[in-house]
């Protein structure tokens, strides 16, 4: 922002403007309390051939339709350009699927204590020696008074898993 304050997307619906870090903080805390996530995440990834493959289990505490994303995030990035202001760049998108602003046409329903798995390929040149720069995001989209909100989300590295978070 022009006051040097930082910028934070609460949900798909809406953003921060200027504030200042403990603005945002109690933002967002007030978001997770008016919008528990109803979704838990589960994944693994493996990484062959240049094919990152993410499978995934989505499990819902109440029915609902819900949509999964993925973007793949890199740390220590260097410029490319001569007018950089720093020389390493961190928390860049590299990858991100299509539903990152909308439900997308692989939205799925599901009952309450009902399980959906579900597999996403990206392709991504991701050398053996810079794996440990790389980190999978993986959220669940969900629908609330017509407007599209982050569920919930988990991160797991390059060839990593998690089991089932509920944030």
């Amino acid at each position: 922002g022009k006051h040097g304050y930082p910028y934070c997307i609460y949900s798909l619906a809406e953003g921060s403007g200027d504030r200042s870090n403990l603005e945002i903080q109690d933002h967002v805390k007030k978001q997770l309390i008016e919008n528990p996530a109803k979704t838990g995440i589960k994944a693994s990834s493996s990484l062959q051939n240049n094919k990152l493959t993410v499978n995934a289990s989505v499990k819902a505490s109440s029915k609902g339709t819900y949509d999964l994303g993925v973007a793949v995030i890199r740390n220590n990035c260097k410029p490319t350009s001569e007018s950089a202001n720093e020389s390493i760049y961190n928390n860049v998108v590299v990858s991100i699927s299509e539903n990152f602003l909308y439900m997308s046409k692989e939205a799925f329903a599901l009952d309450a204590d009902q399980e959906k798995q579900l597999t996403k390929e990206i392709d991504i040149q991701i050398p053996d020696s810079e794996k440990q720069n790389y980190r999978i995001v993986l959220f669940t989209l969900k629908e609330k008074g017509g407007k599209i909100l982050i569920d919930n989300g988990i991160e797991i590295s390059v060839g990593g898993s998690a089991d089932y978070s509920y944030n």
